[in-house]
């Protein structure tokens, strides 16, 4: 399972299209954004974790990696098991780049972005959960370009209807009873993942 992950991170990571995306998605959120604004912080963390996660399915589908695992002595069950694990690693990873990225630009003198600190963990994982909970049973069931459009909609509509409108109003976001919620979100779509994907007829 170790293995998968580290598959689907390598594969991730050797595209030009997310490096592209590594180096620009802070400053394109800058720019079009702001630095003012509450959410600036959790939008960034939302945006990388939710697109790192969910473009190892593309590259998946492009290179076909469904023919080479069905002839490897590998469970459907652990490549579901392998994504949704991959959320906290993802996560990870998210924070600390966009934290180091907004560091070094404060350090040089040109933002002053004073909204990203440890506390952010609180609000923003749990928000994670439950959206890519949401978005990977379309992934495993439906064609990619489909799954694509359908997921471009849950993160739009997360970001707009969730992280912004809910950022006005302090922690409402925060607290014990939004992460137990998510928690079992995320299990429930594990587990309707892995019967969509074990009963997924590849052609």
């Amino acid at each position: 399972m170790l293995n998968l992950i580290k598959k689907d991170f390598l594969l991730a990571f050797s595209s030009k299209s997310t490096l592209i995306f590594i180096i620009l998605y802070v400053p394109f959120i800058l720019f079009t954004i702001g630095t003012d604004n509450k959410f600036i912080g959790s939008l960034m963390i939302y945006t990388f974790v939710y697109m790192l996660t969910t473009i190892s399915f593309g590259y998946d589908a492009q290179v076909k990696t469904h023919i080479l695992l069905q002839s490897l002595p590998i469970r459907k069950r652990d490549i579901v098991i392998s994504k949704y694990l991959s959320i906290f690693i993802n996560y990870t990873i998210g924070f600390v780049i966009t934290g180091s990225y907004l560091w070094i630009i404060k350090l040089l003198g040109f933002i002053d972005v004073d909204t990203f600190n440890l506390s952010l963990v609180e609000s923003t994982l749990p928000i994670i959960l439950l959206s890519l909970s949401i978005s990977l049973p379309a992934l495993f069931r439906l064609p990619p370009k489909i799954a694509n459009i359908i997921n471009m909609f849950i993160y739009i509509g997360i970001m707009n209807f969730v992280i912004i409108p809910f950022s006005q109003y302090g922690n409402l976001l925060n607290g014990l009873g939004l992460l137990i919620i998510a928690v079992i979100v995320y299990f429930l779509s594990m587990g309707i993942s892995l019967w969509l994907y074990e009963t997924r007829d590849f052609v």
